[in-house]
């Protein structure tokens, strides 16, 4: 598979991750404004380009994020009214909490619930396991555009080191 940013030699790039958290939205807006205001290198439109792509994967790690909350939000709603009133309340509370399908499995009690809630459970294992791949494509994707960009910062920082080190300041703070 072919990616547009293909051209950089992956070999020659130091691997230093940044944390999602790092990138609010609207400092992504600003970094990507600032960069389109004035961009006389080919460096800082693949800057531009790779920042706002790298903002979508963010984007899309938020959206997968939420989903898994959805699917353990209903599973555990759904194991709320069922289980057995008579059920210990530290073991309740702690099934509840609980969000991964083999481990619910584990407690005593699952055996004694009805089937149809037995494959809620197991689906929604399923579901958050297929998520969970995809989260870690998508975190792949995001340190590679790290990778990529850091590369383009330091590229553009030989021609302009002071629009580099504004452009770095916004990526870091």
């Amino acid at each position: 598979m072919h990616h547009r940013f293909d051209l950089v030699d992956f070999r020659t790039i130091p691997y230093r991750p940044v944390p999602v958290h790092m990138f609010h939205p609207h400092l992504l807006f600003f970094i990507i404004f600032l960069i389109g205001c004035n961009a006389p290198f080919p460096e800082e439109k693949i800057l531009r380009e790779m920042i706002s792509e790298r903002q979508d994967r963010i984007s899309q790690m938020d959206a997968l994020h939420k989903q898994v909350d959805s699917i353990w939000a209903s599973t555990t709603e759904m194991l709320a009214v069922s289980l057995p009133v008579d059920m210990p309340a530290d073991e309740r509370r702690n099934m509840l909490q609980v969000r991964n399908a083999e481990l619910i499995q584990m407690f005593e009690v699952f055996e004694l619930l009805d089937n149809d809630l037995k494959l809620l459970v197991k689906d929604s294992g399923m579901k958050d396991r297929t998520i969970a791949d995809e989260m870690r494509r998508v975190m792949t994707e995001i340190d590679s555009l790290d990778s990529i960009i850091n590369h383009n910062l330091e590229l553009l920082s030989r021609k302009d080191s002071e629009r580099a080190s504004v452009i770095r300041s916004y990526t870091e703070s």
